[in-house]
């Protein structure tokens, strides 16, 4: 191999020749590789994946989770709004009296109105309440325009999700399908009546949801997620799962059953969260793109550094089991006759498990981990538990855990790491990479003023450091980018989020795009190089055994023009049809933004393959994938 150290930008150098990739001795890849995170950061869980449009649909609050009627106004002069104690349900303990008229209901940051489009509007109206002739209807805020309007009936609603009575309240909805679709999303959701003192609660307007859900994911958003080919799912967190302090944890017992009763908490990024999306829409979301779950549970560690002492672990150890229970048990336990009850008669996929999160900031892993690890393994032998941290602990010796490790840094460190795992410890442990991120801010930075943008040198760094996991994913078993998401409105991480999206549109970043080109390039075996030679190419090819296909894969960090070729001496493969697809730019800091034409993305890569012979040209900040099909 002949590597050219002296290029000039834009000056084609000959760089990788000689080289040959073989079958003559291969790795078996992780089954997992690659897959996402999710927690609610960024505003990115309500108001952004899951599908509820209306802000503050159950007064459960909008900047802190204290009962509110913020985000809703009366619908003319003579509508007074009021916050009263009139309970829905033992969750939802305050309600909205409205004196006359109506009210409206901006949504987050305004509600997208897509022509053709069908949306549910749904709310319940106390029994005793004076009114006649509701109707509902969308409209721009500014314009005024009617979009669409009905009138809204009783619901008989859906006992798993929307219970048609609670407490003296009944289930109204309507469906609303605009003609076309508003010039942007500066509208509001409204509901006007006949009459006076009436009492509402849980004002909801779902879209149409991916895949059809009656309560789920933002179409759009969640087709884009769809679109990386992640293999599994890490939820629902991240720091959202602790909790500040112990009392305000994820509850996953919370999270689950009909709307009206999750009572919601304050979540860990400075605003409410609803629970709409819970554990049960957590496991739907995997089974609806075909991702293995990885569930993260709570593990006695808070943000704030409370930890629960040794001898008062017990009762969170059983909050486990239950949950545990809840997802795998049959109609004899009690937990699991609880989940048939919500409406999910099989069990969920549960296989594996991690105790905590970031435990590595804690005190006191060492007693914890082995007491949940136990409790877990003792009832569930075959499930595969996942370490937050390594202080502390002595890895069990007859079985393979998994560590997470979490790496956010420059997009040199990313570039200059790339060789990290190779001479990694090959034993029991095993390693799971749940975030990681090219970023240009320090770790300890939050809430940072500019709204952070991946650009393309953090992708392609990106791209140098998943091809030296890849390469060795008998020892890295799976990995994913964080954070997933970034609501324009409300961007809190110094990381940027993969994919960028407000009210009516999305962006997807160069990483997605990477995450893309990658995860659609999976192979089940590592092909060898013989004799290979990184910097300023980094490379990997692998084997899909499933469909007879050799995947080479090429990152360049450079602003060089380079010249990339190699022999394919894998069996089967001496003739077969080659084809490529690359991000490439002179710029390192190109990006995307929403509605601009995208800076970055895909395009088809001209390769040449003949005899086992292939070649092409790299340019400059590339990350590209050739496929060759037997």
């Amino acid at each position: 191999m002949k590597i050219s150290t002296v290029c000039l930008a834009g000056v084609l150098c000959s760089v990788v020749r000689g080289l040959t990739i073989s079958d003559k001795s291969v790795n078996e890849s992780s089954s997992l590789l690659q897959g996402i995170i999710f927690e609610d950061i960024n505003r990115c869980g309500d108001g952004g994946a899951y599908g509820e449009l209306l802000n503050n649909r159950a007064f459960q609050g909008v900047l802190d989770f204290k009962p509110s009627l913020d985000n809703y106004e009366g619908i003319n002069e003579k509508s007074e709004l009021e916050l009263v104690n009139e309970p829905l349900s033992d969750a939802l303990q305050y309600s909205m009296k409205v004196s006359e008229g109506g009210f409206i209901n901006r949504g987050y940051w305004g509600v997208n109105v897509k022509g053709g489009e069908k949306y549910t509007a749904r709310f319940y109206l106390k029994d005793d309440s004076n009114v006649q002739n509701v109707k509902v209807g969308l409209k721009g805020v500014s314009s005024e325009e009617v979009f669409a309007s009905a009138k809204a009936k009783k619901s008989e609603g859906d006992a798993y999700l929307f219970p048609a009575k609670s407490n003296g309240f009944q289930l109204y909805s309507a469906e609303l399908v605009p003609k076309k679709s508003a010039p942007n999303s500066n509208n509001a959701f409204y509901l006007e009546f006949d009459g006076s003192d009436a009492v509402f609660n849980f004002v909801s307007l779902m879209p149409t949801l991916y895949k059809g859900r009656k309560n789920g994911l933002r179409a759009d958003l969640a087709e884009a997620l769809e679109g990386m080919g992640s293999s599994f799912l890490r939820f629902p967190g991240g720091n959202n799962l602790e909790g500040q302090t112990v009392d305000t944890r994820w509850k996953w017992n919370e999270t689950v059953g009909p709307l009206i009763n999750r009572r919601g908490r304050m979540g860990d990024w400075t605003y409410p969260n609803t629970n709409g999306l819970g554990m049960h829409e957590y496991f739907e979301w995997c089974e609806d793109m075909g991702m293995t779950p990885i569930l993260d549970v709570y593990a006695g560690y808070s943000l704030e550094g409370e930890e629960v002492e040794e001898e008062d672990l017990q009762p969170y150890i059983d909050e486990v089991l239950n949950q545990l229970e809840y997802c795998l048990g049959d109609e004899t336990t009690k937990y699991g006759k609880w989940r048939i009850q919500n409406g999910r008669k099989d069990p969920f996929d549960v296989r594996y498990v991690e105790i905590g999160n970031e435990d590595f900031f804690s005190k006191h892993y060492d007693y914890r981990f082995p007491a949940y690890h136990k409790a877990i393994k003792d009832k569930y032998p075959d499930i595969v538990i996942i370490a937050s941290s390594e202080v502390g602990i002595n890895f069990p010796k007859d079985e393979v855990l998994w560590w997470d490790q979490h790496y956010y840094k420059t997009p040199e460190w990313f570039i200059g790491n790339f060789s990290f795992y190779d001479n990694y410890p090959r034993n029991n442990t095993k390693v799971l990479v749940s975030e990681y991120a090219a970023t240009d801010v320090s770790a300890t930075q939050r809430l940072p003023q500019v709204v952070p943008h991946s650009h393309l040198l953090a992708a392609i760094g990106e791209a140098v450091w998943m091809l030296g996991m890849e390469r060795n994913s008998d020892q890295v078993l799976g990995a994913c980018y964080a954070p997933l998401l970034q609501n324009i409105h409300a961007t809190q991480t110094k990381a940027p989020g993969i994919i960028e999206f407000g009210a009516s549109s999305t962006a997807l970043a160069p990483s997605y795009y990477v995450q893309n080109l990658y995860a659609n390039a999976f192979g089940d075996k590592i092909l060898q190089l013989q004799d290979p030679k990184f910097d300023p190419l980094f490379y990997l090819a692998n084997l899909d055994t499933k469909r007879n296909r050799v995947h080479v894969k090429v990152a360049n960090p450079t602003n060089q023009t380079l010249d990339f070729s190699a022999d394919i001496d894998v069996q089967g493969f001496k003739q077969a049809s080659a084809s490529g697809k690359a991000i490439s730019s002179y710029d390192p800091n190109a990006k995307n933004f929403l509605d601009q034409a995208e800076a970055v993305s895909p395009k088809p890569l001209k390769v040449s393959y003949h005899d086992s012979h292939l070649s092409f040209t790299v340019g400059p900040y590339f990350f590209g994938v050739v496929t060759l099909q037997s």
